[in-house]
């Protein structure tokens, strides 16, 4: 798959499948509970648990087995949803199942699970080296909000104080500063800032 192939392809399963470096068990987590989270908000699922909790948990902390198969528990009524995007099965982490549960999730408008993955991932055929110099406390402090809270209406502000601390990357500069982005926990530039991987 080429550069171009990859921006214009609106397959979830493809960008996260095909693309070297993008398939890690936290990153491919993160983009399952970005799109738990956006099927909650639709009227059938109403009143479901926070499903999406649990699958971040997972992401964040894949060897705490035990305490997410807890939080597992405690989400009764979407058990499935669960233990597929979250890759926990018979206590063992599966990250294979994460991707096999991508691949068949589908939702409306269909652009918005691949808008997910662009945030998440990034553009993997262009890597971004980031200068440790560009973590003054002012933009670790921004960055850990942003992350903490999922109030990503910070960003503009974050670009200015990457700026104010030399970073004149376009890319990750555009990324914080467009309007029309879709942000969600796992951002890549919020990831590199508090070097999460």
């Amino acid at each position: 798959m080429t550069e171009a192939e990859w921006l214009a392809c609106d397959s979830v399963a493809k960008k996260v499948l095909m693309i070297p470096g993008s398939d890690s068990g936290r990153k491919l987590r993160l983009v399952a509970a970005a799109v738990v989270r956006h099927l909650l908000t639709l009227p059938q699922f109403e009143g479901a648990k926070r499903c999406d909790d649990v699958i971040e948990f997972a992401a964040e902390h894949p060897s705490d087995l035990e305490e997410a198969f807890a939080l597992l528990k405690d989400r009764t009524g979407r058990g499935f949803w669960l233990t597929e995007a979250t890759g926990y099965r018979n206590g063992k982490r599966s990250d294979p199942q994460v991707r096999q549960w991508l691949m068949h999730y589908h939702t409306e408008p269909r652009s918005l699970g691949v808008e997910f993955v662009h945030d998440i991932i990034g553009n993997p055929f262009r890597p971004v080296s980031f200068d440790p110099d560009w973590r003054s406390l002012t933009v670790l402090s921004l960055a850990q909000h942003i992350y903490d809270s999922r109030d990503f209406s910070p960003m503009p502000i974050l670009a200015d104080a990457l700026q104010d601390a030399g970073c004149d990357h376009a890319d990750i500069l555009t990324h914080c500063r467009d309007a029309n982005a879709t942000h969600v926990r796992g951002c890549w530039v919020v990831d590199l800032v508090l070097g999460k991987s």
